[in-house]
């Protein structure tokens, strides 16, 4: 009788226990935890002796399912995981930023080169100024001389 207590007993424990760890299972899963299979093989080598005396190796390949226990981050894991990622994006967004900056330097100071060499005279553009001043002030000189004389003389 005592036997048939101490069985009960033990088999209570023991439906109360796989009841807790499936609990604690699902809690794990809950957390982001999760069990993937994974199949792994062996090569097995084995040695027989043949009928001659002479050693033979046989190889056998297993495979077999493994599983492989995956556990979620904890809170520091992540809080230190997004910590290191919002670093990364401030430095890329000073590094564009002196990148921009120092494109638009160049950007500015090719322009101001090509406004340099539109508005750059040549020798022979300023030449050529010269002698069309040079002409239209000798031009208008004579006029106004012709204009004195015409004015000067008694009709």
């Amino acid at each position: 009788m005592k036997y048939l207590f101490l069985a009960i007993l033990m088999s209570s424990c023991a439906i109360n226990n796989q009841k807790k760890a499936l609990k604690h299972f699902k809690k794990f899963e809950y957390y982001g935890g999760s069990i993937v299979d994974k199949i792994d093989t062996i090569r097995i080598e084995t040695i027989v002796k043949g009928k001659d005396g002479k050693d033979s190796v046989i190889y056998q390949i297993v495979k077999f399912d493994c599983p492989n226990v995956v556990f979620p981050k904890s809170k520091t894991e992540i809080r230190q995981i997004n910590k290191k990622e919002r670093a990364e994006i401030r430095n890329k967004r000073k590094e564009n930023k002196h990148v921009k900056k120092a494109e638009t330097k160049q950007l500015k100071s090719n322009i101001k080169k090509e406004i340099k060499n539109i508005n750059c005279w040549n020798f022979w553009d300023k030449l050529k100024f010269a002698i069309l001043v040079f002409c239209i002030t000798h031009v208008i000189r004579y006029i106004w001389l012709i204009i004195k004389i015409f004015i000067k003389m008694p009709l």
